[in-house]
């Protein structure tokens, strides 16, 4: 065993490794925290008082470096179990700060890396569980640190779906519904059932789900997350609140009273999260007011896995266009360029042009409802429901 045939620099002078007393079974995977090359990472793993290795880098420019040769433990993650099992990866970002973005060429050499990796190490799925049990990791999950951020955490599942793609397993995005086994309730993109007697556990397993997502809304006052973990869920889409009820009338209080409660309890439990939040401004007075609350919301919690939209439009789809085009034009200047989407019903993606530039600039997570089991199929497409672009 060595090195990747993909690496164009290599650099074997560091001794911080120890011999694997496992096989291989895991990939982990790093942000650098910096713009920097495959060199440069070799002069962060040389700086006097760090001990620190990793088997690969990714320079921003998609130079793919070796470090510590596979057959070795490196000495990334803070956990020795994990890095025993695990090729550890770190992976530039194309930013020094927040939101800790990854340029194209970066994660292009992270998809091949992690697809290579694979077939030489006969790994014949990845398996994405928003935890340790899985065998695509996070640094965080062993060490206090917020590495990877909340640009690259969010793409895991996306990572998972492309290599199981790449490697012929089946993709994690093959069936959208989660059920709840206590009430058998489906809720997966707000997907539900009626009109049908047959029991939902018979159409659907849930087991075999993942990942997906929890909806929490502001009636939730408190929350355990392990039980969470149990079913499968992989990260939460948190209320923030709303400035108008369905009237149109305008609240006293924007914010979930129980947000920073929740959020509180997932970021102790390293559960990734997101906001929703419902609009309902008819111009652009109104939009720049919820637009105002809404950012605050954002600045005090940084949602890891984006900002999701559920709006309820009434007036002409050049209006509708506008308004949209004034919250997005709000939220990217807040670093959430790529982690935007509308999560709604078809019914108000036909209220704006989506086939133009909002279909490619906004994600879109469909809340919807069939009437017919032959129109399952029809909703489990990938077009529907994305966890990412």
């Amino acid at each position: 065993m060595s090195f990747s045939n993909l690496c164009s620099y290599l650099d074997k002078g560091s001794n911080n490794w120890n011999a694997r007393t496992s096989p291989i079974s895991k990939i982990t995977i790093h942000h650098a925290a910096g713009k920097v090359s495959v060199e440069m990472m070799s002069a962060i793993m040389r700086t006097p008082g760090r001990t620190v290795s990793w088997n690969y880098a990714i320079g921003n420019d998609g130079r793919i470096g070796g470090y510590i040769d596979e057959q070795y433990r490196a000495w990334t993650t803070s956990s020795r179990a994990n890095d025993n099992i695990a090729i550890t990866i770190e992976v530039s970002n194309d930013t020094n700060s927040a939101p800790w973005t990854v340029s194209d060429a970066a994660f292009k050499s992270l998809l091949n890396l992690c697809e290579d990796i694979c077939r030489r190490n006969n790994i014949k799925r990845i398996e994405f569980t928003g935890d340790k049990s899985g065998n695509l990791t996070m640094h965080k999950w062993f060490a206090a640190t917020g590495c990877p951020e909340r640009t690259l955490s969010a793409a895991f599942p996306s990572i998972a779906n492309e290599i199981n793609r790449r490697l012929g397993a089946p993709s994690q995005l093959e069936s959208q519904y989660v059920t709840d086994p206590t009430t058998q309730n489906v809720s997966a993109a707000g997907a539900a059932v009626s009109g049908t007697t047959v029991p939902i556990t018979e159409l659907i397993d849930y087991k075999k789900i993942n990942p997906y997502a929890a909806t929490i809304d502001s009636t939730v006052s408190s929350i355990d997350i392990q039980p969470l973990r149990d079913l499968g869920v992989t990260f939460l889409c948190i209320e923030a609140g709303k400035l108008y009820d369905a009237s149109h009338i305008e609240l006293d209080r924007f914010r979930n009273p129980n947000l920073d409660t929740i959020i509180k309890s997932a970021r102790h439990q390293n559960m990734p999260y997101g906001l929703y939040t419902e609009i309902y401004g008819r111009n652009i007075e109104e939009a720049d007011k919820e637009i105002y609350q809404i950012r605050l919301a954002v600045q005090k919690y940084t949602p890891e896995i984006g900002l999701w939209l559920s709006p309820h439009f009434t007036g002409t789809k050049e209006n509708n266009d506008r308004l949209l085009k004034r919250y997005y034009d709000a939220f990217v200047k807040l670093g959430l360029e790529g982690q935007l989407g509308l999560y709604c019903r078809r019914s108000e993606i036909e209220k704006i042009t989506w086939s133009g530039k909002w279909c490619e600039q906004l994600l879109f997570w469909m809340d919807d409802h069939v009437t017919d089991l032959s129109d399952f199929d029809r909703l489990l497409t990938p077009d529907f429901f994305m966890f990412s672009q």
